[in-house]
């Protein structure tokens, strides 16, 4: 039995594997400018998936960060988050991707400079921004969409 060998770069995706998107100027999205934040669940729950795919959900205890990414077994690296059982790979999720911080009663995400970014319901973030998070909320890191559901209530 032959196996590929595991591709351990994160792949830059092209024009024709994301379409344009135009950034808006800073400022003009509602949900990124309005002051009234949710406040910080307990738990998230992750939904992977969309119209015509299986929905698979994932529940994981919010801390004060969270690195998000995937695996590379070889350089033993793991974030708290990984993505590569979801498509993290080939939907071009980068080691190092983003952080979900927790921070004064509210959550938040910062894109880390990842190769093929990341958006915040349909609009483009900047590297290196706190964006703040709320319950409903598709984030996009590379090609992987997920809407992050807030639980304030502890699982049994």
């Amino acid at each position: 039995m032959t196996s590929e060998p595991r591709q351990r770069q994160t792949s830059l995706l092209g024009k024709s594997d994301k379409s344009a998107v135009e950034i808006p100027e800073p400022g003009l999205h509602p949900s990124l400018t309005n002051p009234q934040l949710d406040p910080a669940p307990h738990y998230l729950l992750l939904q992977f998936g969309g119209p015509g795919k299986t929905v698979t959900t994932l529940s994981f205890e919010v801390k004060d960060t969270t690195l998000v990414g995937r695996s590379d077994v070889i350089a033993n690296f793991m974030p708290d988050l990984d993505l590569t059982p979801f498509g993290g790979q080939i939907a071009g999720v980068s080691r190092k991707h983003a952080t979900i911080i927790k921070r004064e009663g509210a959550l938040y995400i910062e894109d880390l400079g990842s190769t093929n970014g990341s958006s915040l319901n349909q609009i483009p973030i900047e590297p290196d921004r706190l964006y703040p998070l709320r319950d409903g909320d598709e984030i996009e890191l590379g090609r992987l969409k997920i809407i992050m559901r807030f639980v304030n209530e502890p699982t049994p």
